[in-house]
C-alpha cells in the first residue's frame, strides 16, 4: 500500500488535488440522483455526496493516502451514503417525513395540495391557507373525506391523482384508461361533489 507522512501533504495540496478531481466526483452523484425528479432535491443529494466526498477525501489524504487514485469508488459510496440518510453533519431523522429517504424507505410520497381550479374546487388544499374561509375550510375538512368513500376505487384514485396535480394523460394511464375518460369523470366528479354538498361549484 502506497502511503506517505501525513505532514508531507499541506491543506493547500490536498484542495489541489481534491478540486482535480471533482468535476469526476460530480459526474458520479449526478449519475446515481438521475432519477430524482425534483431538480432541488437532485442538487441537495449531489451536494451533500460531493461534501462527504471531500471530508473523507481529507481525512484520507491525512491519514497518507492517495484518494484522488480511486475517486469514482469514493463518489458511489458517498452517493450511497446519502441515500441512505447519511449527511456531512449527521443522518436524518427517521421520522421526518420531508427527507427523501425516509420516503424511499416506506415507500410513499408528500405532493402539495393545489386548486383545480380558479374557484377551489374539488382539488383544494387546506394546508396553510390563508385565502379561504374558516368555516369552508372546516366543511371541506368534513364533507371531502365522507364524499371520497363513496367513490369506486378507481374513482377514488382518479380524484387523489386529480387533487396532487397529476396531468390528464398520467392519470389516464395510471388508471387504465382514455385522457378523454378522465376528463369526462373529472366533470362527473365535479358535479357530484357539489350535489353532495348542496351546492353548486361549477
Amino acid at each position: 500500500m502506497n502511503r506517505t507522512p501525513s505532514n508531507t501533504a499541506s491543506s493547500t495540496d490536498v484542495t489541489a488535488a481534491f478540486l482535480a478531481v471533482l468535476p469526476r466526483l460530480a459526474r458520479v452523484a449526478a449519475f446515481h440522483f438521475r432519477s430524482v425528479r425534483c431538480p432541488d432535491a437532485r442538487a441537495d443529494a449531489v451536494g451533500e455526496t460531493i461534501a462527504l466526498c471531500w471530508a473523507w477525501f481529507a481525512r484520507l489524504a491525512d491519514d497518507g493516502r492517495h484518494p484522488h487514485a480511486f475517486a469514482s469508488a469514493l463518489a458511489r459510496f458517498a452517493a450511497l451514503a446519502v441515500r441512505s440518510g447519511r449527511r456531512l453533519v449527521g443522518y436524518e431523522k427517521a421520522a421526518e417525513v420531508l427527507s427523501p429517504w425516509v420516503q424511499t424507505r416506506h415507500q410513499f410520497a408528500v405532493a402539495r395540495l393545489e386548486p383545480t381550479d380558479a374557484t377551489g374546487g374539488v382539488g383544494e388544499a387546506v394546508a396553510a391557507n390563508t385565502v379561504t374561509p374558516v368555516p369552508d375550510q372546516v366543511q371541506f375538512r368534513c364533507d371531502f373525506p365522507a364524499w371520497r368513500n363513496r367513490l369506486s376505487a378507481t374513482r377514488r384514485r382518479v380524484v387523489d391523482l386529480l387533487a396532487i396535480g397529476h396531468r390528464t394523460a398520467d392519470v389516464a394511464e395510471a388508471v387504465g384508461v382514455t385522457a378523454g375518460r378522465v376528463s369526462q369523470l373529472r366533470r362527473e366528479l365535479a358535479a357530484d361533489y357539489a350535489a353532495f354538498c348542496g351546492g353548486d361549484f361549477r
